[in-house]
């Protein structure tokens, strides 16, 4: 495949990179380079089993249970608290409240 700078050009615009015209020459070497090496690995003959999941271990998850809590524990720890609610700063700029 032949790299051309209208290609060049393309595949600058796709991949948001500024190239200059003094650029295009080393380039389309690097990527002529690149498509090679990508040839050389598709001769390469290997088998692989498909695999829906990367990691085959199944896991032991533990179950989900309802914990009972101190509220006036976590309360405490609170830097600012109305009406029961943690008081946060106001993140949405023009929402005044």
């Amino acid at each position: 495949m032949k790299i051309t700078n209208e290609l060049i050009d393309k595949i600058a615009v796709l991949a948001r990179l500024n190239i200059k015209d003094s650029e295009k020459p080393k380039f389309s070497e690097q990527l002529t380079e690149i498509l090679q090496h990508m040839k050389v690995l598709d001769e390469v003959k290997a088998k692989a089993d498909p695999m829906f999941h990367a990691c085959v271990e199944e896991r032991e998850l533990r179950a989900d249970e309802v914990r009972p809590f101190n509220s006036e524990a976590i309360m405490k720890n609170a830097h600012d608290i109305q009406n029961d609610y943690f008081v946060v700063p106001n993140i949405i700029s023009g929402e005044d409240e």
